[in-house]
């Protein structure tokens, strides 16, 4: 699984401030850290349907909630977490075609159970509730290249490392490809979605996941 010092470490190494093969030094991995948390913060304020934690430490596994693809606005805007949910054992238990709209389990254990069209899940998947039938998130691995391309460019910038061309390209790409995978795109500009945020004292989506 990818740690939120995985993403850091390459974000650092992306934006030259750490040499290509190097480990970064606890100072540095702590503002990678900062700057990743308020990165996502920034997005989330923008619009985009993510649950977050409060913040992520650097051992946390990195994954993002990322709306299922076939959940429409209302499912989103009635989202709810209710918990984490074990997809082999169905505990507790779900049943296909039951639900309220908008309800959201974490998946911890990785399971076969069918919940409608859904057979497999995986750790880190969210079942999700549209109230006719459960959807399974999309896989937030997908978006690692382009949170790490983002978080490269904040990095160099706040250490005052030259953006390479390609850094710059990659990083517009990337945000992108990130506003692409949720239902309600941000309005805003790719500055704006790099951006520091002047307080990360930001309400999250869930209390706790």
């Amino acid at each position: 699984m990818t740690t939120a010092l995985d993403i850091c470490t390459r974000a650092l190494r992306r934006g030259r401030v750490i040499d290509a093969l190097a480990d970064p030094s606890a100072a540095d991995a702590a503002i990678a850290r900062d700057t990743l948390n308020e990165m996502l913060q920034t997005w989330q304020a923008m619009g985009c349907n993510m649950l977050l934690q409060a913040d992520f430490a650097l051992s946390d596994t990195f994954a993002l909630f990322v709306p299922p693809l076939d959940a429409d606005s209302g499912t989103i805007q009635a989202l709810s977490y209710r918990g984490v949910w074990d997809a082999n054992a169905n505990s507790p238990a779900l049943a296909g075609s039951t639900g309220t709209e908008g309800y959201a389990y974490k998946v911890t254990t990785a399971g076969s159970t069918t919940l409608d069209d859904v057979t497999s899940w995986a750790v880190n998947d969210y079942a999700v509730f549209n109230g006719r039938v459960w959807l399974k998130s999309v896989n937030s691995q997908r978006l690692e290249g382009a949170v790490v391309a983002l978080l490269a460019k904040r990095l160099s910038d706040e250490f005052g490392y030259e953006i390479t061309q390609q850094l710059d390209v990659d990083a517009s790409q990337g945000w992108y490809r990130v506003s692409s995978y949720y239902i309600k795109p941000p309005e805003a500009s790719f500055d704006q979605a790099i951006r520091q945020l002047p307080s990360r004292t930001l309400s999250v989506a869930f209390e706790e996941l």
